[in-house]
């Protein structure tokens, strides 16, 4: 059985300004199974509770814009598993059965890990300039350094392989003050799906 496939909860509290970058998400982590290989067009389930309807159909939506463009078949978990986010979990026997019946292959579970308040000091300028024609002396002008804040919102991402009943792929990613959930979760799905491809989890896709 998926043993390890749990309901749990992602994108919560995501909010804050956002500067004229877009945003960015990196994998801080990342490890995968080195004997699995993806085949092409893999039915993959996107398992997220996060404890708001809402929040669960835009993560959904997101992860399963990116699969599409590697070419992978996404399968929303909340059409497999109704009612998830509001706290109705389905046992382990009812969990396979239904993974079984809808034929996917691989099954993602995304959880928030940490919301930060990250500080990065930024220093402050000098500079040097001459005044007085026949004095020679110099003035020097400055800013003061300053503290920045920034959101991080911090996510694990796992991915299992039905087969085998084993984890194939792993990564923590770290976003920077997306600007809502929709933000967050484009952000954090292309990053996800770019590493499954370039790992071999997902074939890369055919140019047309």
């Amino acid at each position: 059985m998926l043993r390890h496939v749990r309901a749990i909860a992602i994108l919560v509290l995501l909010a804050g300004a956002v500067g004229s970058c877009a945003t960015q998400t990196q994998l801080t982590s990342q490890w995968k199974d080195p004997s699995f290989t993806g085949a092409p067009g893999q039915k993959v389930a996107v398992v997220a509770v996060t404890g708001s309807e809402r929040n669960t159909m835009i993560w959904e939506s997101s992860m399963s814009t990116a699969l599409q463009s590697a070419g992978a078949v996404p399968v929303a978990g909340s059409t497999m598993f109704p009612n998830t986010w509001s706290g109705q979990r389905p046992d382990s026997a009812t969990l396979v059965n239904t993974i079984n019946q809808t034929g996917v292959q691989l099954v993602m579970v995304s959880r928030l890990m940490a919301v930060n308040q990250v500080q990065t000091y930024v220093p402050g300028t000098v500079t040097y300039g001459y005044y007085g024609y026949y004095s020679g002396g110099m003035a020097v002008v400055g800013t003061p350094g300053y503290y920045e804040t920034d959101t991080e919102v911090v996510l694990e991402t796992n991915v299992f392989d039905v087969y085998t009943q084993k984890l194939v792929w792993s990564a923590a990613s770290s976003t920077l003050d997306p600007s809502n959930a929709n933000d967050a979760a484009s952000s954090i799905s292309n990053a996800v799906v770019q590493n499954m491809v370039a790992t071999g989890v997902l074939p890369a896709p055919k140019k047309k």
